[in-house]
């Protein structure tokens, strides 16, 4: 594998803080659906801002991808460095964290095929790092 970028970004919010239900008037009567928080609005705000001071990335792999005329299967590695091991689940942020990373790269993140979460201590410095790879095309 080929990693094609390295990025670092704030915590995103758990699943229950990243949506909430959002009731919008239709001619059918009012639909309920789910909605971003203002705490993941501003995550994206920040992961952004970070991984665009902080990413490093393959820029030719990425424009090569963009401008693919077939899809490029890739994969995902995400570590979250909480304060602690056990005050948060290891998969409640990896569509914020995700969802972040390909907005900023321009990429739709249904090429990802692969995803590996990692959970880790970092009481000093608590933060998100993510590292996007091309599988080889034999592997997806």
């Amino acid at each position: 594998m080929s990693i094609i970028f390295k990025g670092r970004m704030p915590l995103p919010p758990g699943i229950n803080q990243s949506y909430k239900i959002i009731t919008l008037r239709s001619r059918r009567g009012m639909v309920h659906t789910l909605g971003p928080t203002e705490a993941l609005e501003t995550f994206k705000y920040g992961a952004n801002i970070m991984l665009r001071l902080q990413g490093t990335q393959d820029k030719d792999a990425i424009e090569h991808i963009q401008l693919a005329t077939r899809k490029t299967p890739l994969a995902v590695l995400i570590r979250f460095y909480f304060p602690t091991l056990w005050l948060r689940d290891v998969d409640g942020g990896i569509k914020a964290a995700m969802d972040a990373t390909f907005a900023y790269l321009c990429l739709n993140d249904n090429m990802v095929v692969r995803v590996a979460a990692e959970k880790r201590v970092d009481r000093k410095d608590p933060r998100c790092e993510i590292e996007v790879s091309i599988v080889s095309q034999e592997v997806a």
